[in-house]
C-alpha cells in the first residue's frame, strides 16, 4: 500500500517511466489516494468489445461504461497497474477509464499504460467530451467490488 502520491511515483520509477503529461494529471489537486477498504476489479477490454460501435466519443464511451455496471477507476489506477503490468506486450497502449482530469495546460486527459521500444510507461491522452475513441483502442475498466 502506497501511503502518497510520491511513494506511487516513485515506485512506478523503479523500473518504468511517467511522462511530463501524465505528471500534470498526477499533480492535478483532484487526484486523490482511494481510500483503504476500496477494492476494485480490473477488466481489459476493447472500446468494440464495450459498446459494440466502431468509434465513439468520449462522452458516449463513459454512458455506455456506467449503463455496463463499471465505475471510474481510482486516479492511482494506472500507476499501480503500470508496477504490477510487467508482460504488457510490446507496442500496445491502455487507457484506465477514471476520471478526466485537466492537466498542468489545461488539457483533459485520462491516463494509460503503455510499452514501446523506450520502455514501459504511464502516459496520458486528451479526453474531451467530443474525442473520438476507435474500436480497437484497448481499455481497463473497474468495478467496485461489493
Amino acid at each position: 500500500s502506497y501511503r502518497s502520491k510520491q511513494d506511487l511515483v516513485r515506485a512506478v520509477n523503479n523500473d518504468h517511466k511517467i511522462s511530463d503529461w501524465a505528471m500534470g494529471y498526477v499533480d492535478n489537486k483532484e487526484f486523490v489516494l482511494m481510500q483503504d477498504g476500496d477494492e476494485y476489479d480490473v477488466f481489459q477490454i476493447t472500446v468494440k468489445e464495450l459498446t459494440g460501435k466502431d468509434q465513439v466519443t468520449t462522452t458516449e464511451l463513459y454512458q455506455i461504461r456506467d449503463r455496463l455496471g463499471f465505475c471510474d477507476a481510482p486516479f492511482e489506477a494506472a500507476l499501480l497497474i503500470r508496477v504490477l503490468y510487467t508482460d504488457q506486450p510490446m507496442d500496445t497502449w491502455e487507457y484506465v477509464l477514471s476520471k478526466p482530469l485537466a492537466d498542468a495546460n489545461g488539457n483533459l486527459n485520462v491516463l494509460n499504460v503503455e510499452r514501446l521500444s523506450s520502455g514501459s510507461w504511464v502516459d496520458s491522452d486528451f479526453a474531451y467530451p467530443g474525442d473520438l475513441w476507435f474500436g480497437f483502442f484497448r481499455l481497463l475498466v473497474c468495478r467496485k467490488r461489493q
